[in-house]
């Protein structure tokens, strides 16, 4: 099986559980959980998750707002150097001054900046694409590479929902095991290899 939308996905899934027709609300659940765990696993990266966005911090504005499809921010730099990332609480407990902006935080839908600018600044900011609500007829936002294990997180969670606890993390553990076999795609090419998700053989 190599599924290219949601509803080849599902229809695998649906299969390995036991054809049950029933799940089908619940397994569009069990997969939108398991995408968001999987493109939060700290040893993965997901290229076509990754955006980029350049903004112009407007003088006199502490606060830029954020893409409408911003999830997390990866990093924010002007032309000469990467802005320092802060808690909001760190900006609160200083007065705010007015120059050329040097650090950064989150909070809400909006990046505050410290210094305010004393002029209109160009930012460059890399950020993570929130994952799109899995619909049918969509095309998988993941490369071919990850559709298994995303199956196989689904089959486990859907499990595990079930009370079927045993087999769910048996399943749970191949799916674990698969990820540690995995290099990311910055090892491969820092090692000068072909850039593509491959098994690190030990």
């Amino acid at each position: 099986m190599n599924p290219q939308t949601y509803d080849q996905l599902k229809s695998e899934i649906t299969q390995r559980m036991g054809n049950r027709q029933d799940l089908s609300t619940r397994i569009d659940q069990w997969a939108m959980d398991a995408f968001t765990e999987l493109t939060q696993a700290p040893k993965a990266t997901f290229r076509e998750l990754d955006a980029i966005y350049d903004v112009i911090a407007k003088q006199g504005e502490q606060r830029i707002a954020v893409p409408g499809d911003f999830w997390f921010i990866l990093s924010l730099r002007d032309e000469q150097r990467k802005l320092d990332q802060v808690h909001w609480q760190v900006l609160d407990r200083v007065q705010r001054t007015i120059g050329i902006p040097v650090r950064y935080a989150r909070y809400q839908d909006f990046l505050e900046l410290d210094p305010i600018p004393s002029q209109d600044w160009a930012l460059t900011m890399r950020y993570r694409r929130r994952l799109p609500k899995l619909q049918a007829g969509m095309a998988i936002p993941l490369e071919r590479e990850w559709h298994e294990m995303l199956i196989t997180l689904t089959i486990a969670r859907g499990l595990a929902a079930l009370q079927r606890f045993e087999e769910g993390g048996m399943t749970k553990q191949l799916a674990a095991a698969d990820l540690g076999d995995r290099m990311d795609n910055p090892l491969l090419e820092d090692d000068n290899y072909e850039s593509t998700i491959g098994v690190r053989f030990k």
